[in-house]
């Protein structure tokens, strides 16, 4: 199994087995059922409530770990445009974060990224202790939730990786028809001739109307 971008010795050993062993392995690559999407169920209707969130409230969901290449700082930023453009939702909006730093510690980003969020004025809600792979119940007996069950509960997803570009949180976004925003560099590298320097940004924010986004 292989995130993107792939370690060269997972891909060498792909190779040496193909030509020595006279095996066929294979890379398996990031992939979502679009036949059993991420879906609102009896499970994950409670999470709003669970965390403390209203019904009407717009939830904004960053579906990855805190680390720099996700580059959560730009992710803020389009928060903060959105609410300088439509400031009468500004109650409403919380941005949430749902998965923890994993292997790539740094607490000063977390820091750095508490503070800009604390700065522009936009709740910021780091949930990765009600987060996990399966559900289950934590010992005081609340709801773990998987990321699918947050997706579900998002109005808006960002996504804005420095090198990943396409992945599970993107291909999950599609399959769940959310309104997003995503960083495609790295088709844009391998598909479109991108040129270094030109910019990588492309992607969508679907029409979010201000007045009774629509759930």
């Amino acid at each position: 199994f292989c995130a993107f971008p792939c370690p060269t010795p997972i891909l060498t050993l792909a190779i040496n087995l193909r030509s020595l062993k006279r095996v066929h392995p294979h890379v398996i690559p990031n992939c979502e059922d679009f036949d059993d999407p991420t879906k609102f169920d009896e499970y994950n209707a409670s999470f709003r409530k669970d965390l403390g969130f209203r019904e009407d409230d717009l939830l904004i969901v960053q579906p990855t770990r805190i680390v720099r290449r996700k580059r959560i700082e730009d992710s803020l930023e389009l928060v903060h445009r959105l609410l300088q453009q439509y400031p009468d939702i500004r109650s409403r909006v919380h941005y949430i974060i749902s998965l923890y730093q994993g292997d790539e510690l740094d607490k000063n980003y977390v820091e750095e990224i508490q503070e800009i969020a604390r700065q522009k004025d936009i709740p910021l809600h780091l949930i990765h202790d009600r987060v996990s792979s399966v559900r289950s119940q934590n010992e005081q007996g609340q709801k773990i939730y998987t990321n699918r069950d947050v997706l579900a509960n998002a109005d808006l997803i960002t996504y804005l990786p420095i090198w990943e570009g396409f992945g599970n949180a993107l291909l999950e976004t599609i399959a769940r028809k959310t309104a997003g925003y995503h960083h495609l560099s790295g088709l844009q590298n391998r598909y479109q001739g991108h040129r270094p320097g030109s910019g990588g940004d492309t992607g969508y924010v679907r029409r979010f109307r201000a007045a009774g986004y629509p759930r």
